[in-house]
Parts: C-alpha cells; structure tokens; sequence
C-alpha cells in the first residue's frame, strides 16, 4: 500500500453576520434654523417648517405623520385654544412628510421666552403595519426680543475691604537719583525729595503724575454696573459712562468692554 507524505493545510473563513433591524426608534424631527417667533407681532404668524429622519432602516421609515397631542398632554393648549398649530402636509419632502407650525396669539418674551411644543411623530405611514413606531419630540420656540421697555436707573453696593497702594512703580529714567538703594528703595507711598533733581523744572508733583501705583498696573474688578431692563437682547449694546463724583474718577475706573450679569 503506497504511503504519502502527512501534509496539513491551514486556512481563514470569513463569517458575515447581519443584524437584523427591529423598528425600535421613532422618527426625529429635522429642520433649519431656530423656531422663533418675535414678540407683540400679530398672530397668524409663520414659526417653522420641519421634516424627519428615521434611524432605522427605510422599511421602517418614511412616510412620516405628525400630529399634535391632545390639549391635555399639550403645554401651549389651554382651555382647548392653542397657541401654535401644526399642518400636516403628507406629500411634503418628496412624499415623506412635512408640519409647518404657525403662531396663533401674541406673545410677551419678559412672560415666557421659550414654549416647548410636543409632536407625535409616526413612521411608516399608510401602511397600517402592527410594526409602526410612534414617539413624541419636543419642539423649542423661542420669543424674539423686541426693545420695548425702558431700563430703570440701577444700584449695587459694593464693600471695598483694603486696596494696597504703597509700592510704586518707578521709573527707571529715575535710576540715577537712587543711588546705590535702587529703584525698590525708591518705591514709596511718597516720592522722596532724593528725586527731584531728576524730575527738572517740573518738580516732584510732576513725577508724581508720571508714576503709576504697582497695585494699579493691573485692574482689580471690584463690581459690574447694570441697568435693570425687561428686555435682554440688548444687553450686549448698552453702554455706561462715568457720571460722578469727580472726585472719584482718579480711583474707580469704568470698563468700555459691556458686560452683563447671569
């Protein structure tokens, strides 16, 4: 009997695995910009045109349907007048669907600037099919500010503990005036009369104008002027100036950069 030599041969198989789809995510709404919707402009008034995706695979997707819920499930409803309306356009988006939400009142942003309105989302549309999944999202609506309010004259205390202004900052076009002290020794809360040969015909007065604090070199924030105003989209467009007392104006010093408080 004829022997032949043991050879073993290896190789690689590759298993593909599919995972099947279930319809377990409801459609999601899509669609441009910010809904908004700008305070006191008379009702009916446009807010938003939205479509949808779905994420599971286009058998269980488009056609959509949206609808409203009912006023009791519903936080712009009340007593059954709606604040906003949904039309339902089923040939929209090429068939898949489209709701355009209107505003049917007059809206006050200093009362309430967003109103959150709920959408029942379905897919599959039209096919009657057990497998439909139906879901709820929420739609954010803004109210646009409009400047309608006058700001009220403000206040705010402000408790000053200690600010520190011995240490000067001093010249060093001065240097020579120090001697062999240095500049440190020369930083005091007064300038000494060592100095005045270097501050010429000016005087010491003079080079005291010319010399700037330590402590000042950078600004300590010590408080943030307000106006109090019901509208809040013009915040970032006011501006303040220094109105008094004179006095005072060599000490505190007013940011030109606006800022707000939250």
């Amino acid at each position: 009997m004829p022997r032949f030599p043991s050879s073993t041969l290896t190789g690689t198989a590759t298993l593909i695995i599919f995972v099947d789809d279930v319809n377990d995510n409801a459609p999601e709404l899509v669609y441009k910009g910010v809904p908004m919707v700008m305070e006191l402009e008379d009702p009916p008034k446009f807010v938003i045109l939205f479509s949808a995706i779905d994420r599971d695979t286009p058998q269980f997707g488009a056609p959509f349907r949206f609808a409203l819920p009912p006023c009791e499930e519903n936080p712009t409803c009340h007593g059954g007048v709606l604040d906003f309306t949904m039309q339902f356009d089923e040939d929209g988006d090429h068939g898949r669907g489209v709701g355009m939400v209107t505003a049917m009142k007059k809206f006050h942003r200093d009362q309430q600037k967003y109103h959150y309105l709920p959408i029942i989302t379905s897919d599959m549309r039209g096919t009657n099919s057990p497998l439909s999944k139906t879901g709820t999202s929420t739609l954010t609506i803004e109210i646009g500010d409009m400047n309608n309010h006058p700001h009220a004259d403000g206040h705010k205390d402000i408790f000053i503990y200690k600010y520190d202004f011995k240490v000067r900052k001093i010249s060093k076009s001065l240097a020579p005036c120090c001697g062999k002290k240095g500049l440190n020794a020369c930083a005091e809360s007064v300038l000494p009369e060592s100095l005045a040969p270097c501050c010429g015909k000016k005087g010491l007065n003079a080079c005291a104008e010319s010399v700037l604090p330590e402590s000042l070199a950078d600004d300590i924030v010590i408080g943030i002027v307000y106006a109090p105003d019901l509208d809040d989209w013009d915040v970032v467009d006011k501006h303040y100036f220094f109105k008094g007392p004179p006095d005072m104006a060599k000490y505190f010093r007013l940011a030109s950069v606006n800022v707000c408080e939250g």
